[in-house]
């Protein structure tokens, strides 16, 4: 190195060389994944906690800001992403420590709380040690496309077309059906944001009732839908079918089959229900109020909770 040059480790950089070292994955090649989730969220900037050691960080928690509502507030809770620790700095409390801190900077900021979806090893921290609750696995099932999709039209989220007029009208009033407990306030701006995120293609499929979110995935050579969200129209509310969806789903994809995982008061998904035991990893949603006063503990869970309401695609 030259004398004089001084190298800038940006906060992402330094988040990303943990990312790398505790959970693998393609996300972390670059930057582009960490700076589009939390850089560019309409919603508000990143909540994060970390822990540095000598410059190095042994420990991160991001607290991506989401807007919320049920039938009685408005507010903003954060959903904690990319939770790691150094192996080094494992089996210390270090981890549950994080979480009770980062509420605590959720309730400094007016935020309701922080939710999130936990592995078998994080769960047992989150909730003993940072006095969580649990909602639930969330449910997982294969469909099977049978219905006809009369009436449904599809279309790839490609940038052009999220930028245009017709996905700005179709996502208008998306949030306008009742709930009683907690549902993510899906905007235009939120929902284009979210389908932008960099590596995943999704598509878009939608009648009179009902928008559903896709992507494709291949699972040991069988190609697969991916049932993301299903969102009602203009304020509908359930029993609404998402099966048309579906099966246009499976036929704008070219899949046999369609997997969907999380509960919806309004568009409940009928399928095959796989066991717990049989899933690579069990999808634990849960959460901690920072804000009793507002949201009690106990009222802390979600009327509708879909895979893109994470960031599991």
């Amino acid at each position: 190195m030259e004398s004089g040059v001084v190298v800038v480790t940006s906060e992402n950089q330094k988040t990303l060389a943990l990312l790398r070292q505790v959970l693998p994955s393609p996300r972390w090649d670059g930057t582009d994944f960490l700076d589009w989730v939390y850089d560019h969220n309409p919603t508000g900037p990143l909540v994060p906690f970390n822990v540095d050691l000598d410059g190095r960080r042994v420990c991160h928690i991001g607290g991506v800001p989401v807007p919320l509502r049920n039938g009685e507030l408005d507010g903003v809770g954060l959903l904690l992403l990319n939770s790691s620790t150094a192996p080094d700095e494992q089996q210390k409390g270090t981890y549950a420590k994080a979480i009770r801190a980062i509420a605590e900077l959720a309730g400094e900021q007016g935020m309701l709380g922080v939710f999130g979806v936990t592995n078998a090893d994080s769960t047992g921290p989150a909730l003993r040690g940072a006095k969580g609750s649990w909602q639930c696995s969330l449910p997982v099932r294969l469909c099977v496309p049978w219905r006809p999709p009369i009436g449904v039209r599809s279309h790839d989220a490609d940038p052009q077309w999220l930028a245009g007029d017709e996905f700005a009208t179709l996502t208008r009033r998306l949030d306008r059906q009742p709930a009683r407990d907690l549902t993510c306030r899906w905007s235009t701006d939120l929902l284009r944001w979210r389908l932008l995120t960099p590596g995943t293609r999704y598509a878009v499929h939608w009648n009179d009732a009902l928008v559903a979110v896709t992507t494709r995935t291949v699972f040991r050579g069988v190609p697969i839908t991916i049932v993301l969200k299903l969102l009602p129209r203009e304020g509908r509310t359930g029993p609404l079918t998402p099966q048309p969806h579906i099966t246009a789903a499976c036929r704008h994809h070219r899949t046999p089959l369609a997997l969907y995982a999380g509960v919806n008061v309004h568009v409940p998904v009928s399928g095959i229900r796989l066991s717990q035991e049989r899933l690579p990893a069990p999808l634990n949603l849960v959460m901690i109020s920072s804000r009793p006063d507002l949201l009690a503990q106990h009222r802390f869970v979600f009327d509708a909770f879909e895979f893109l309401d994470f960031d599991a695609y």
